[in-house]
């Protein structure tokens, strides 16, 4: 039995306009069979970023291209781990040029599948990749043997772990299946928190505030919201276990459930999957639900919960948001627990984090309404984080701080990405903790929270009835996430973009402290600036139409630039030429007065059956 469908490719040489048309046949027993109907191209392969845009030349399957990223996915020594990024048929998709930006410069370890219109980027138009789709992809992969390590119901991702066996012929199927956006490779990477400076002090009882509440006006805002409807994230190594305890954690840590409608208190999620040491390995059901290991073998995601989240009542101390939910997210593990060299052990700033979990977290985090992330670490995370990252920013309105380092050579994500709000610490005296690189805001470098005890032999820390004050940009980031908590409590209309402008426009003096009392008194923003197309998607070859660009949001007048297969093609409101014989791509740029960018991608097809375009003059 042989199974046919049509393929079309542009070459991956920057500026050609070379195009071949393929068939594919695919046997059912994953051998991978073409026949060149058209014009050939040169062979493709992985440039000097390690980034291939075509895995089909000359009507032959690119062994090199499949060769090399196999052997990425070896040389990682995480269980043969990567990712599966889909779309949606005849959806504009993410270029390699887009990969390697949103790598940061770092050598690129994806891979892009190769189908029609592979170099445009894809612009996250909100329109969520089909049930269908999945399951299709899921049916491709059961054929090998393999199943999903978890299944998304935000973002368009699987994580899959085949054996050595059949590693080679999947990559291979998945390159060549048009479901199929691109491929990356699960690296684990050696985390360093941004600073964690504590001390050992006696309960404080009744709740007294500290500096981290004044020194951002946050008990005035108090007398607006204490955060109830407010959902913050904190993206760390868990939250503390104790024996002692009814609810197993610091009492100042409860769950307190629906009080007046919304969810209050503390929750705990755990998304790392492999603690096989001791028998935890995380079904793909409870990966997907965050229902994995959740405690703290750190101590530091302990202590920026309690920063943020700690509960209102006569024990220990409050947090910045003490009538919303917190929930701390363990995505990052001790080495010693995981099997890894990556980290080291209980008492250091380090730890393991593995870009497949974090993907697990985003996607938890953007389908159950948390609307601020806390991440206060820094390390080389991979390009697809990055890219679900910008999903959950944009498509989710999922707003996400990070803190920024100590050292210009350790300046690595996620605070480098523009979708995350760079966060440096401060002191009451004026002291600055970090780097200005990437600093949008900053926030006190300190603050009372919750004790926690961690010995290398144990598997978590263990809660204690001590308070401790944790400093560093670490402590800045997660009173900042608090403080933006607050503020999405109360202007719940108001998006994440929109609640990022109220923080950095109030910010005061030249290390931009957050002032959370004027964030939240100031007037609304503008909407979010958006960029638009309208015009056919599929055209008769050869026919001369037109397309039209409009802003919405933002602030008015709006200048536009189109570009045409990444080459520029005016700037007028509307773009009229020909249709190509095969498909090609559109981006618009939109520019309000406020110097904000939006953009907008479409992929436009050809077909004898289309309706040709309304006459249309040359603009």
């Amino acid at each position: 039995m042989m199974l046919r469908r049509s393929w079309l490719s542009r070459s991956a040489q920057p500026g050609s306009s070379t195009v071949m048309s393929t068939m594919l046949a695919l046997t059912v027993s994953g051998a991978l069979l073409l026949s060149a109907c058209g014009e050939a191209t040169s062979p493709v392969v992985p440039d000097s970023s390690g980034l291939a845009i075509n895995s089909v030349s000359s009507g032959v399957l690119d062994t090199n291209a499949v060769r090399d990223f196999v052997a990425q996915v070896r040389a990682a020594n995480n269980n043969n781990q990567f990712l599966v990024t889909l779309r949606e048929r005849n959806g504009p998709v993410i270029s390699q040029e887009e990969l390697t930006r949103l790598g940061s410069g770092r050598s690129t370890r994806s891979v892009l599948a190769a189908v029609s219109g592979a170099h445009a980027r894809r612009e996250h138009s909100g329109s969520p990749v089909g049930a269908q789709i999945r399951v299709e992809i899921k049916r491709v992969i059961s054929r090998f043997g393999v199943e999903p390590d978890f299944e998304t119901s935000f973002l368009p991702v699987y994580a899959i772990s085949p054996r050595d066996s059949v590693l080679r012929p999947l990559v291979a199927a998945l390159l060549l299946d048009p479901r199929v956006e691109y491929l990356s490779v699960s690296e684990r990477h050696a985390a360093e928190s941004r600073g964690s400076t504590m001390w050992n002090g006696p309960p404080l009882g009744s709740n007294p505030i500290d500096d981290k509440h004044t020194m951002h006006r946050v008990p005035l805002v108090w007398d607006y919201t204490r955060g109830a409807g407010g959902v913050v994230g904190v993206f760390d190594s868990g939250l503390s276990h104790s024996y002692s305890t009814s609810t197993g954690y610091d009492q100042d840590a409860a769950y307190l459930g629906f009080v007046d409608g919304y969810k209050r208190g503390i929750l705990t999620r755990g998304f790392v999957g492999r603690y096989s040491d001791f028998g935890d390995n995380c079904s793909p059901y409870n990966r997907t639900n965050g229902l994995c290991w959740p405690y703290d073998d750190n101590g530091h995601g302990t202590g920026m919960t309690g920063l943020i989240g700690a509960n209102d009542n006569d024990l220990g101390t409050v947090g910045i948001m003490p009538e919303g939910l917190t929930i701390s997210m363990k995505i990052a593990a001790n080495a010693t627990h995981v099997g890894s060299t990556c980290g080291e052990a209980p008492y250091s700033l380090r730890f393991c984090i593995n870009d497949a979990d974090v993907i697990f977290a985003l996607d938890y985090a953007a389908a159950n309404g948390v609307k601020v992330v806390s991440m206060s670490w820094g390390t080389d995370l991979s390009e697809a984080v990055h890219d679900h990252l910008r999903s959950a920013y944009i498509e989710g309105d999922v707003l996400f701080f990070a803190a920024v380092a100590y050292d210009l050579r350790a300046v690595d994500p996620p605070v480098s990405w523009d979708e995350v709000v760079g966060v440096n610490g401060i002191r009451s005296s004026g002291f600055v903790e970090g780097v200005t690189t990437f600093e949008d805001l900053s926030g006190h470098s300190g603050g009372v929270t919750f004790g926690r005890s961690c010995q290398p032999s144990f598997y978590y820390c263990s809660a204690t009835s001590a308070t401790r004050a944790d400093s560093g940009t670490s402590a800045a980031t997660a009173v900042a996430a608090g403080i933006a908590g607050l503020l999405r409590s109360y202007h719940r209309s108001e998006s994440a973009s929109q609640i990022r402008q109220r923080l950095v426009s109030t910010a005061t003096g030249p290390r931009k402290v957050i002032d959370a009392f004027a964030a939240l008194t100031a007037p609304a923003p503008p909407p979010p600036l958006t960029a638009n197309i309208g015009g056919p998607l599929s055209v008769q070859p050869g026919s001369n139409c037109s397309w039209t660009g409009s802003g919405g949001g933002g602030s008015p007048p709006y200048t536009y630039d189109w570009t045409r297969d990444q080459v520029s093609a005016g700037s007028s409101s509307i773009y009229t030429g020909p249709a190509a014989p095969v498909s090609f791509v559109l981006r618009l740029r939109v520019r309000d007065s406020g110097a904000r960018y939006a953009y907008r991608s479409v992929t436009v097809t050809t077909s004898t059956s289309a309706p040709f375009c309304p006459e249309a003059e040359p603009q």
